[in-house]
Formats: structure tokens, sequence, C-alpha cells
């Protein structure tokens, strides 16, 4: 029997489907049943033993990954390479932070440290749209985007108003943070849960027992309905 090339089949496949990546099963309902049998998967098997069979046969061209229960096989590039990928996938509408994690072959966590990153290097750019949601570019059409739509809304003025409270104190507290930018309430909190899910910044309860009730109700409530109190950078 002919040996086996394992990658150069990928290959094929991937550029069939015009990807870079995909899951171990999607791998093999690709492949020919012959194929199936010649690598002994043509019986159904769970995707970590897919993996076992295959990783001795890849060259260094794939590599594994993984995401919850899903096992991937993906071409061997930086994880930012896969995150631009998503982004300049019509590019000229933008994508949210979920939204380029589906697109992408690592976790949701993995995902937003590689976008905060990125934002922080000036490579994309993070923008509020009209309908009152960040939605992330890359960053080479950011002056295009800024002219069509030019907005207070930015991740800029939010590092602005951070620094102005800091103080040396590393964390800021939600409510002043709130008053300083004195962003529509709605817009601010999108904006936290956006750049929290971006990697940017950190939301934590901090202490609230010295607070007054108006700067109580000015703290943040996120989607578990527990109060956030202060905020910090990543990396500060």
């Amino acid at each position: 029997m002919q040996e086996i090339n394992l990658s150069e089949i990928i290959a094929e496949i991937f550029s069939k489907h015009h990807c870079s990546f995909m899951t171990v099963k999607q791998v093999v309902s690709n492949m020919p049943m012959q194929l199936k049998r010649d690598l002994g998967v043509a019986e159904p098997h769970a995707a970590v033993e897919l993996q076992k069979i295959f990783e001795p046969m890849l060259d260094d061209r794939y590599v594994f990954s993984r995401r919850g229960t899903w096992i991937y096989i993906q071409e061997a590039r930086k994880p930012e390479e896969f995150i631009f990928d998503a982004l300049n996938k019509r590019k000229e509408l933008g994508k949210t932070a979920g939204r380029i994690w589906l697109s992408v072959p690592f976790s949701k966590k993995e995902c937003s440290k590689i976008l905060g990153q990125l934002v922080r290097d000036g490579k994309v750019i993070l923008k509020l749209e009209d309908d009152l949601v960040f939605r992330f570019y890359p960053a080479e059409n950011a002056e295009e985007n800024e002219t069509q739509n030019p907005s207070e809304y930015t991740l800029e003025n939010f590092r602005t108003a951070f620094d102005s409270l800091d103080n040396g104190r590393i964390f800021v507290r939600i409510c002043d943070l709130r008053k300083k930018l004195n962003w529509p309430r709605n817009v601010f909190d999108q904006g936290l849960r956006q750049f929290r899910d971006a990697g940017i910044i950190q939301l934590h309860v901090g202490d609230v027992s010295l607070m007054t009730r108006e700067e109580i109700d000015d703290c943040f409530i996120d989607e578990n309905n527990i109060r956030m109190g202060t905020v910090t950078w990543h990396g500060k």
C-alpha cells in the first residue's frame, strides 16, 4: 500500500474549503471512505482518539489545538494571524469579540488576550457603532471608518479618563469613571463589557462599604448579577 501523506491530504481539504483549521472530525468527514479505511478511522472515533492516530503522521505544517471539547487541526501559524483572518472577512462590517472567537480555533480566554494585545499595540481598533455595539477593525482601515462615523465613545477616551483618575492606585472606581466620561449609561456599560471581553481591562468587586447610595448605583452589574466596583488596566 502506498504511504499516506496525511499533511498533503489535509492541505487539499483546507484548500477546497478555503480554511486554515477544522475539527479532527470534520477532517475525517471530508476524506473518501477508502482513505478512512486505510487510516483505520472508518468507524466513529472520539476526537481524542483521532488526535492520537493523526499526530505522528503530521509534519510541522500543522498542529492540534483545543477549544472546550473541540479538538482542531490547524495550520502552524501565529494565533494573531487567525484573528486577522476573521477581521478581514468583510472587514468593513467590523466584528464583535464573540464573533471573532467563533472564527478562531482557540479558547475565548486566549482570543481575548490576543485581541487586547493587538488593540494595545495599535494593530486593531475597537470602535462604537451606531447600534451601540463595540466592534473590532483592522487598523489599516481605521482612518476610513473614523471619518465615516466619528465618535467620542472610544477606547482612547476611556483610557484618558482612566489615567486621570488613577493617581498611582492602579485601580479606578467605576462610579468615578462613569461620572468622568459622562457617556450614556448603556454605552458605558457596553464599553466595559467589550473592553473586558477583549482582555483590555479587568473588573473587580471592590469595596462598596464606603460608597454612597448613588455611587453604588453607578457601579456595574455584570451578566452574573454581580456588582463590580473597580476597574484595572490589563498588565498595569
